[in-house]
């Protein structure tokens, strides 16, 4: 079960993610997984009325990669983490009903890697929108599927990865063999209220 927290903030209608999990089966080194994924953002107007214009302000999607995983990457003679995240956002009772945001990451590899290195994209939150009301419920969520490429030596293509969304810790992150239980969640980013 997933629990959404909802607050205001100077009249604006805010919520991000709970924290949920990228399952990534069939990636070039093998199922990855990356836990305690968050993705931001708010409406721009706490309750859109019908046939009024709206965005999504403050967007950005944060995925810390896995500790071995960088230390494998530094191993390799990368000094970052380079790559792209690429998510559909679903919005209930709008048009368009979504959209998909590809931005990209640049992320320095620290001297000592002691944890997870969290990358975000884009690198600065950004507005995503306009959208039109064309009902009372706003519901802006991420699609359950999400594509992420990171290069792992200087120079390589990017591994792509077509990752499904879980709820967090249903595996531990890093490399596995394991597949979640359960279906894959739209993780919601706001709504309207």
């Amino acid at each position: 079960m997933m629990t959404t927290v909802v607050f205001g903030i100077q009249g604006q209608a805010v919520a991000n993610t709970s924290a949920y999990e990228l399952y990534c089966p069939g990636s070039p080194v093998g199922t990855v997984v990356f836990n305690d994924v968050i993705t931001t953002g708010s409406l721009s107007s706490s309750s859109p009325k019908q046939g009024k214009s709206f965005s999504i302000n403050n967007y950005q999607t944060t995925v810390p990669v896995p500790e071995p995983i960088v230390q494998a990457t530094q191993a390799l003679g990368d000094t970052k983490l380079t790559g792209n995240i690429q998510v559909t956002v679903d919005v209930s009772d709008a048009t368009p009903t979504g959209r998909n945001e590809k931005a990209t990451y640049s992320t320095p590899i620290p001297s000592s890697v002691t944890g997870p290195l969290p990358v975000s994209a884009p690198s600065s939150a950004v507005v995503v929108g306009p959208f039109k009301a064309t009902g009372s419920t706003i519901v802006v969520s991420v699609a359950t599927s999400v594509t992420m490429a990171t290069a792992v030596t200087a120079g390589s293509p990017p591994l792509k990865m077509e990752c499904l969304t879980y709820p967090n810790g249903t595996l531990k992150s890093g490399i596995t063999t394991k597949k979640p239980k359960g279906s894959p969640v739209a993780p919601i980013i706001a709504k309207s209220g």
